[in-house]
Formats: structure tokens, C-alpha cells, sequence
């Protein structure tokens, strides 16, 4: 019954995750999230954490097609975050459009990380929604060479990890995340190798392998109580209790 109370709030807390600020070369909006995830950068911008804002692009969606069919233009989210990142003082020439469309969080992840390579910038600090967090440290981990350092932070939207379940919006938005598609976590299964979920003590009941590998969505294969932590491993590093 306490797990019934317990579980909802720390899944919704798990996905939230923030690195230290620090000096970067560039200040990256994920798209969507508009205009929380723009007002996030140009605050970190003001703060003089980096020179410039990049801005992804979204490949065109069905419905905008279907507009574009219809005669009717409906302007790109990327656009809104650059409008509002100029109405709270980001000049234009510090503003950057990412010219590849992207149609997913991971081939935003590579975009970005390609464009920091051409640039020769080894530091990036990069800004979502609190519940896409985790996400995007996990793809980054896993896509990019390892040589860029990104700062994962999120924006001041109202998902309340506490309490998702309560409004439609972050029960949507949770709920996306947690069920985050099996077949594409399948394919980076052999480059993600480790990754630390919140803490709480764990016993392992019979047969808890199993029925782990059967319906995790995650591409792991260990799941471990180490050091006071829920740990899930790959094999080359594990030492599951049995």
C-alpha cells in the first residue's frame, strides 16, 4: 500500500535531472516547450554563460503538411522561440537556426552535436523541459563521440514532478517518457551502459530477472541495489543480487 503512494511521485521526480551551470560555448533550445525553454536561454544568456542561442528546427508534422495542402502557413515552433528570445533582449546576430530538420529528441542530439564539432565547441549547455530531462542526458551519453560536454538543464514550465498525475498536460507528458519507445532504446542498447535511477532501498524478490528483461522498456539487462542507489547495468559491469 506505501508503494501505492510512494512509486508516482519518485518516477515523476526521476525524470528530472539538472548539471551545474558553467561557461559554454553555446546555449541550445530543444524544440517545443514554447516559450519556456526560449526564456530559460535567454536568462542563462544574460548571465553571460555563452556568446550565442542555437535553435533546432522540427521536420514538418502531418497536420502542417495537411495546412500547407490547404493553403494555410502555420508558422514553426523555432520561429516563437526566436521571437521571444528577441523580446527579452538576445540580439539577432547572437542568434543561431540549426539548418537540419529534425524529426525526434535523437537526431536532435546528433544535429546539435555535429554542429558543435564544426565549430570546434567542446561545452554546451543544453535546455528542455524538467520531464524531458532525463531523456536527453540518457541520447546524448549514447549518440554523441563523448568529447562534448553537455550541461543538461531544464526551463520554468509548470510540470510538477511531484505530483504529474494531476494535470492532463504532465500526465501526458510523463507518461511519453516513461513509455519512452522499446524498439528505439533497443537499437542503443550496446552503447548505453549504466545508468544511475533515484535512490531508495531495494529487495530483490525471486525471479526478479526475468520478469525485469520481459517488461522493462529499457535496454539493460541488470538491475542492481548498489552503494544506497538503484543502479541499472549492462553485463560487463555487473553484480546483481541473486
Amino acid at each position: 500500500m506505501v508503494a501505492c503512494f510512494v512509486l508516482p511521485p519518485a518516477l515523476g521526480a526521476w525524470l528530472v535531472t539538472a548539471d551545474p551551470l558553467e561557461h559554454a560555448g553555446a546555449i541550445v533550445v530543444f524544440g517545443g516547450g514554447v516559450p519556456f525553454r526560449a526564456m530559460e536561454a535567454a536568462k542563462i544568456y544574460h548571465q553571460g554563460l555563452a556568446p550565442t542561442v542555437w535553435l533546432t528546427q522540427a521536420a514538418p508534422h502531418e497536420d502542417d503538411l495537411e495546412l500547407a495542402r490547404l493553403g494555410i502557413n502555420r508558422a514553426p515552433e523555432y520561429v516563437y522561440s526566436e521571437e521571444v528570445l528577441k523580446k527579452l533582449g538576445v540580439p539577432s546576430a547572437a542568434i543561431q537556426i540549426l539548418p537540419q530538420p529534425v524529426r525526434n529528441t535523437a537526431e536532435e542530439v546528433r544535429g546539435i552535436a555535429q554542429a558543435a564539432a564544426a565549430g570546434d565547441i567542446r561545452k554546451l549547455i543544453l535546455i528542455t523541459s524538467k520531464y524531458h530531462t532525463r531523456r536527453v542526458k540518457i541520447l546524448w551519453r549514447a549518440l554523441t563521440p563523448g568529447n562534448i560536454l553537455a550541461i543538461v538543464r531544464y526551463d520554468g514550465d509548470p510540470f510538477d514532478p511531484r505530483h504529474w498525475w494531476r494535470r492532463t498536460d504532465d500526465a501526458m507528458a510523463a507518461s511519453r517518457e516513461f513509455l519512452w519507445d522499446r524498439q528505439r532504446l533497443g537499437r542503443l542498447s550496446d552503447q548505453i551502459r549504466r545508468l544511475v535511477v533515484p535512490k531508495g532501498p531495494m529487495t530483490a524478490p525471486r525471479g526478479w530477472r526475468e520478469r525485469f528483461r520481459q517488461r522493462s522498456p529499457l535496454p539493460v539487462d541488470v538491475l542492481q541495489a548498489h552503494h544506497g542507489e538503484l543502479v541499472l547495468q549492462s553485463p560487463e559491469t555487473a553484480n546483481p543480487p541473486s
